[in-house]
């Protein structure tokens, strides 16, 4: 298939063998499988989704910040569709990022938290997905991703919800995170990480 990283096209070729996908480098996470591949001259997070376009929440999320550097949100290079099996599978290319997720960080007992930063951060990534007409609903530790010279990024952001799907209303984060979302994340983070 022919994608476009950093607005060069390259063919790409998935390898992708559904009875031993670690074979040829791809990890699965539920149901998606995933990797990091070397194209041009980029390091790549490739995501392969299992499922139909349809059923990606955040597909048009994706489609609308496509080569799109915006802070606090790792850049989506490309997304592809692909004949595999008789089955049509989605492909999306996006910047690698070098670091730790903020679950992982907390497990190793490495992080040195920095309240203002932190949640500077967070505000303008998720600003951002709310300015685009969406909001983010997995909001937990696996998906906030600290690189190595500290900077936040929201990540698995084909998970986003259009603005229109209202949060649940029996859970208070997820029922302020449509419109407070400074609140949200200092709430989040005073109830669920400083224990």
């Amino acid at each position: 298939m022919k994608i476009r990283i950093k607005n060069k096209q390259y063919e790409f070729d998935p390898k992708y063998d559904n009875l031993r996908p670690k074979k040829s480098g791809w990890k699965r996470q539920n149901t998606d499988s995933f990797k990091f591949e070397i194209i041009g001259d980029t390091e790549v997070f490739i995501k392969r989704f299992n499922r139909e376009y349809s059923s990606i929440p955040g597909i048009k999320f994706l489609e609308a910040i496509l080569n799109l550097k915006i802070d606090g949100l790792p850049t989506i290079y490309d997304l592809q569709s692909n004949l595999e099996d008789n089955r049509e599978v989605f492909y999306l290319f996006q910047q690698s990022l070098k670091g730790n997720t903020l679950e992982e960080l907390i497990a190793q007992n490495t992080y040195n938290f920095e309240p203002y930063t932190f949640s500077k951060q967070l505000y303008y990534a998720l600003e951002a997905i709310t300015t685009k007409g969406f909001w983010f609903p997995d909001f937990v530790p696996k998906n906030i991703f600290v690189t190595n010279d500290k900077q936040i990024y929201l990540i698995d952001l084909d998970s986003v919800v259009s603005i229109d799907v209202l949060p649940l209303s029996d859970n208070h984060f997820l029922s302020t995170i449509g419109k407070q979302y400074i609140g949200a994340v200092g709430t989040y983070w005073y109830r669920n990480i400083q224990k």
